[in-house]
Formats: C-alpha cells, structure tokens, sequence
C-alpha cells in the first residue's frame, strides 16, 4: 500500500521538526525521504532576478512575497523536478508542521479510486478567507473512495502545501509554471483549479501542528510581507492609532469581545453570500 513515495519538505537546521516527522510516520509505518528544502534567505539578488518575478507578484497579490515563501516554492518545485527525472507517477509531499492519524492510510490507499483526470489532491487545506468556520464544496462531483471519505471539488481557493499527493501530469503542468517565474506562494499554485485538475479528501485528513507552524519562518515572513504591502504603508499608522484608541475604549467600557464575535461573524456571512453562487454552478469539467 505504502510503496507511493512520500516527500517531507525540512529546512536542514529545523531539526525539531525532522524529529516530529519521524516519529509521526513511524508511529503510522509510512515509509518516507526527506528533502532538504531551500532556504529563501539564503539566495542572493542574481538568483533571485532569474526566478522570481516580483512585478507580477505585487500585481496579481498586493505585495512582495517573503524569502521564506520563494524558498518553500522552490523546494516544492525541486521535488516536481525529482518526480519528473525519475518518471515518479505519483508521490504524497508533507510538509513538516502537520499531524495526522492512522486514516492516512485510507488516503494512500484509496489513490487507484480517485476520477481519471486528478493530478493533485489536497490531503489538507484551509480558507481563503480564515474568519469562515466551512469550506466551500461544491455539491457536484463528489465520488466516494472510501469509509466516510469523498473526493469532491472547492468552490474558492483552498491554499495548504501541508500535504497533497500530486501525479506526474501535476508535476509537470506546476513545474511548467514555476519556470515562467515564482510569482505567488507555493500553495496558491496547488491550490489553484486553474493551474492544476484540483481535488480534496473530504473530511479534511491532516492537520496543522499548531505550536510548530507558529513557529514558521515563513508564517512570520508573510505576515511581514503582508504589513508592508504597498498601498498600506502611507496609512498604516494613521489607521493604527485609530483602531487602538477605539479598541482601549471598547475594553473600558467591557464591550471589546462583543464586537470581535460581531465583526468576526460578519466577515463570515459576507464569505458565505460571495461563495454561495459559486457552489450552486456546477464546476467547469477539467482537461
């Protein structure tokens, strides 16, 4: 069952995080190689200007990616290139700040069932939007492959590079678009129907190991990158001040939780009603 070769992305210094994967697939008998994955901050400016277009990252997302996304994307290019050299048919890629339980090998095991034209199926995922508490499935094409397992297909964007079985045609057709130039996060690739045929398992089969991935240098790095998009900068400490005087005001008055769950429940309603439509269309058939 367990002969699909499984990839774990580790930075070299992350020993940490070596020993967590170890032991999580010794602890479910998965058989695995690490892959020393690159280190973005390591990468000079010529390196840089061959394979990362930054232009066309502050177009289509509003501001710079981090070193530590541009390394995370190479490195999953790498294994896209490794799959390829070695005609690799189909591989699962872990990163290491997951989790998971013994249905991992319900996932592995149900590949032969899943629809003749898949080439990645996230393993884990997560929102667009993180203020919404469901993920938007379309009520179309879900094939059951297992014991309370479905494949089925989003209707937004569902980023995670955490874990994914991807086949050689993905391989190729994600390995086609990092040549053209890095210009969004590796998970905005595998997570993207139209740079990839995109499926999930459903429910959701790996997690997050949260005290591990708030630790992540590339979670930090994007919060960065996201504090000074261009755009923000000219008011962001002008909307600072302001937002800090009206949150004191709120603790004062004993009124500061109510309007987080207000505002953290209206972002909600607004992700549903913009997704709504999109789930009632049926998806467009892949090549």
């Amino acid at each position: 069952m367990d002969k699909i070769p499984i990839f774990i992305v580790n930075l070299k210094k992350d020993s940490e995080r070596k020993k967590h994967m170890q032991q999580l697939c010794k602890q479910h008998s998965l058989d695995y190689q690490f892959i020393d994955a690159i280190c973005g901050k390591d990468l000079d400016d010529n390196e840089l200007k061959k394979i990362y277009d930054k232009k066309r990252t502050l177009s289509e997302l509003g501001r710079e990616l981090s070193a530590g996304e541009i390394g995370c994307t190479l490195s999953h290019k790498e294994i896209y290139r490794t799959m390829i050299r070695k005609n690799i048919e189909q591989a699962v890629i872990f990163e290491d700040d997951i989790t998971f339980n013994h249905r991992i090998h319900d996932a592995i095991s149900t590949i032969a069932d899943f629809p003749d034209d898949w080439e990645c199926v996230l393993l884990h995922y997560h929102r667009n939007n993180p203020f919404a508490k469901f993920y938007c499935i379309s009520p179309y094409n879900r094939i059951t492959v297992g014991k309370n397992l479905k494949i089925v297909r989003f209707t937004d964007l569902m980023h995670s590079t955490g874990a994914y079985i991807i086949n050689l045609a993905g391989a190729r057709k994600l390995l086609s678009a990092l040549e053209q130039g890095v210009y969004k996060p590796a998970d905005h690739y595998t997570g993207d129907e139209n740079e990839i045929n995109l499926y999930g398992l459903h429910p959701r089969l790996v997690e997050t190991d949260t005290m591990i991935h708030l630790q992540s240098e590339i979670l930090i790095g994007r919060n960065i990158a996201r504090r000074n998009a261009p755009g923000l900068a000219g008011k962001s400490k002008k909307t600072k001040s302001k937002m800090d005087i009206f949150r004191q005001l709120l603790k004062k008055i004993g009124l500061h939780e109510l309007f987080r769950k207000i505002n953290l429940k209206r972002a909600e309603i607004a992700y549903f009603l913009k997704n709504i439509k999109h789930c009632l269309i049926k998806p467009k058939k892949y090549t």
